[in-house]
């Protein structure tokens, strides 16, 4: 499953299958050199902030956790196939196919298959979910509350110890009300916003702090701004105008952002301490959104009238909770054992695990942020233009040992791979790209029937005959099967 969080002009991508940051050089314009370098470096900005809000929510952990139980199954569910259920698989995924379909792959090894199959099944779906709108996909054949249920078993039985909280006896994560129709049926475009455009649209709304706030606001050519306005009109900032007709009136650029950031930090069994039950409407990002939203119809909260600071958010959480009974979560658990990206990257573990580790520990470090300093992650963009802006334009060389967790390590630059070299040494950072891509490959392989898909990746390694050839051999290796790409 690719999920993108782009920049609107093309100029930068975070792409989340393979958590690595595309970023396209500027384009200069002769006329204005100055204007090219400021839009460019705003999509960089909308980039990684995406990268900070992502890992550093409480919804953003749940999805890593749930990737990474999914790409094991998998790999366990090809480790269990004798030579004759492999070249059966092979022949399935030929003929087109897939998991949970009659005679699919999961029937290959029979009632264990099957078992496994319903339970890939539903860590994908729950995924696709979470990630989605107000209204669940299909789930494939299998009843959708079962499915949700279901992974968020699997993804603490599995997580215990290693980025979630000890497993209770006898407190079994479920939800206590199943997902249900649209929370605002007569709102049309509702049906349209999904968890990425809450990102896309919280990004947007940093880059205006640029243009409004700080030194920066009296250079800025108009025509900067007004590429900014234009790309709020469409779907970017179709969860701003969802948000204020739900309201009934204007909500601040603030108000929004801290609206965003309580959709994005649910409870999670497993995560938060002591909750073991929520309903839908509190785990879904855009269902507690809305909800949320709706609820700004009966009370303007002070944040929507002042600066923002962490005390106004945390009384916007709180008088949000009073009105939705939606609860804010947060992470309890301890997340990564590691303390660096060298430390995660030369931990022994399986190739699925080698790129969970690095986001949660970059994870680890986001939430520590978060809880010293609330307004950081929320509001992201005004970390660029107040007095502590130079800890975020300098993040490796900024104080003792930096801030490196603020952005993606793993970066693609006119088709080539970088990594911080000051952080790892090549040997690691070679064993974090096939950790990305080996495990990336596992849903094409499983829920795929054509050529693995090799777009999240940099295209100079797998253009280069003898990398590729390397790569495709540890590919082979890892799943048992003759594919290459």
């Amino acid at each position: 499953m690719d999920v993108t969080l782009d920049a609107p002009s093309g100029a930068a991508a975070l792409k989340l299958r393979s958590q690595m940051l595309f970023l396209n050089q500027p384009r200069q314009d002769p006329e204005n050199l100055v204007l090219s370098a400021f839009a460019w470096n705003y999509r960089y900005l909308h980039e990684t902030n995406h990268w900070a809000r992502y890992h550093g929510s409480s919804a953003g952990v749940l999805l890593t956790l749930l990737r990474r139980s999914r790409d094991a199954l998998a790999s366990y569910f090809l480790e269990t196939l004798e030579s004759q259920e492999r070249r059966r698989l092979l022949e399935q995924r030929q003929s087109g196919q897939l998991f949970g379909q009659p005679s699919g792959v999961g029937s290959l090894s029979g009632p264990n298959g099957a078992r496994l199959e319903q339970d890939w099944l539903a860590l994908y779906f729950t995924h696709q979910a979470l990630m989605g709108g107000v209204d669940p996909p299909r789930a494939g054949g299998i009843a959708v509350d079962w499915a949700i249920n279901r992974a968020l078993h699997l993804t603490w039985f599995n997580s215990e110890g290693k980025g979630m909280l000890k497993h209770p006896d006898g407190l079994e994560p479920h939800l206590t009300a199943a997902p249900t129709s649209a929370p605002s049926p007569a709102d049309v475009e509702i049906g349209r916003l999904n968890t990425r455009l809450l990102f896309e649209c919280a990004a947007v709304l940093d880059e205006t702090y640029m243009h409004t706030l700080g030194s920066v606001r009296e250079v800025v050519d108009p025509a900067l701004w007004n590429m900014t306005a234009h790309t709020i009109e469409g779907d970017y900032g179709l969860a701003y105008r969802i948000a204020e007709r739900l309201a009934g009136r204007d909500v601040g650029a603030g108000c929004m952002l801290a609206l965003i950031d309580f959709a994005l930090n649910p409870v999670v069994p497993g995560l938060h301490r002591g909750v073991a039950a929520v309903t839908w409407d509190e785990l879904q990002p855009v269902r507690r959104f809305a909800i949320a939203a709706r609820s700004l119809a009966d009370h303007s909260p002070d944040l929507e009238h002042a600066h923002p600071t962490s005390e106004l958010l945390g009384a916007f959480h709180a008088d949000t909770e009073t009105a939705t009974g939606l609860r804010v979560g947060r992470v309890d658990s301890e997340l990564s054992s590691a303390t660096s990206l060298q430390g995660a990257a030369r931990q022994p573990v399986h190739f699925t695990e080698i790129i969970p580790n690095m986001t949660l520990t970059y994870a680890r470090k986001l939430h520590e942020e978060r809880r010293a300093t609330p307004c950081s992650i929320t509001f992201f963009g005004l970390n660029f233009v107040n007095e502590g802006a130079l800890r975020f334009v300098r993040p490796e060389t900024w104080w003792i040992g930096g801030n490196w967790w603020l952005f993606p390590p793993l970066q693609v630059s006119a088709g080539q791979y970088h990594w911080p070299a000051e952080r790892i040494s090549q040997d690691d950072a070679t064993n974090l790209f096939l950790g990305t891509a080996l495990s990336s490959a596992l849903d094409d392989i499983v829920h795929g029937t054509g050529p693995l898909t090799k777009s999240h990746l940099p295209e100079a390694v797998l253009h280069d005959t003898a990398e590729r050839k390397a790569i495709n051999q540890e590919l082979q290796e890892f799943t048992g099967l003759p594919l290459a790409w």
